[in-house]
Parts: structure tokens; C-alpha cells; sequence
């Protein structure tokens, strides 16, 4: 379907975790006593260290989906405003592109450094006169 703002929503770390939670609640219920005594025995380290892995693997799934979102808006917009007036659009580029990390905002972006990490690349470019103003430089 290509809503990436609803696949930020579905892989921020609290909706993982609520998933993950529902999971075992219903694997738990659905077992015998027995089953559960004969399973092994999981480690505080090695349960974190499982998140971890699940919490990376989803990063590197929305970094994925952020650049084909990126693509799209790309070809659909023509400029960006990301001045101190522009909080809806920063916040739904952030949203869209899944900037925010799920690993405690410890490796998010915020949409202008995402714009001046584009400014690089030759996909925008700052707007002359305009603070914070940002021109789409289109593909060829």
C-alpha cells in the first residue's frame, strides 16, 4: 500500500514491544504447564540482546522504506519549508520518513539535518533569501 506513516507507526519500538508482550501472552495461554517447565530458560542478557536484534532489523527496514518514500516525495513536491513556522511539515516528514530511530531517539534525525544530509547528495538545495526554505532538485 505504500503508507509509510503508518509503517512508522506499526514499527516504533512501543508497538514492537506491545506485539511482542501479546505474543507471549497468547502463546503462554494456549501451552500446558508441563511445556512451559520443559523450555529452556532465557538469559536477562540474552532477552535484550533478542530486542536488540529485532529493534536493528527494523531500523534497517524503515531506512529502507525512508529512501523509497523519499523517491516519491521527491517527484511530488517542489520545495519544503522547514522554518520555525513549518512544525506540521517537519513533523510529517519525520513521520513519513521514519526519522525517528526506535532505539530511544538515540539515532534519530531531525527533518532539517535529513534536508542538509540531502543538500550533499544533490537532491535539494537551500532556497536563496529563505531560511530554512528548501528547493527539490529533480531527478534526470
Amino acid at each position: 500500500m505504500r503508507n509509510y506513516a503508518r509503517l512508522a507507526c506499526l514499527t516504533k519500538k512501543s508497538a514492537v514491544l506491545y506485539a511482542i508482550s501479546q505474543a507471549q501472552q497468547k502463546r503462554c495461554s494456549s501451552v500446558d504447564t508441563d511445556t512451559i517447565k520443559q523450555a529452556p530458560s532465557i538469559s536477562i542478557a540474552d532477552s535484550k540482546l533478542a530486542l536488540d536484534a529485532v529493534l536493528c532489523l527494523l531500523d534497517n527496514l524503515r531506512q529502507k522504506a525512508a529512501e523509497t518514500t523519499w523517491t516519491i516525495i521527491r517527484s511530488a513536491y517542489r520545495e519544503f519549508s522547514t522554518n520555525e513556522g513549518a512544525e506540521g511539515t517537519k513533523l510529517w516528514l519525520s513521520r513519513s520518513l521514519s526519522l525517528n530511530s526506535v532505539y530511544h531517539g538515540e539515532q534519530s534525525i531531525s527533518a532539517v539535518d535529513w534536508m542538509e544530509h540531502k543538500v550533499s547528495l544533490g537532491n535539494v538545495r537551500k532556497k536563496e533569501g529563505c531560511d530554512g526554505r528548501w528547493i527539490v532538485c529533480k531527478t534526470r
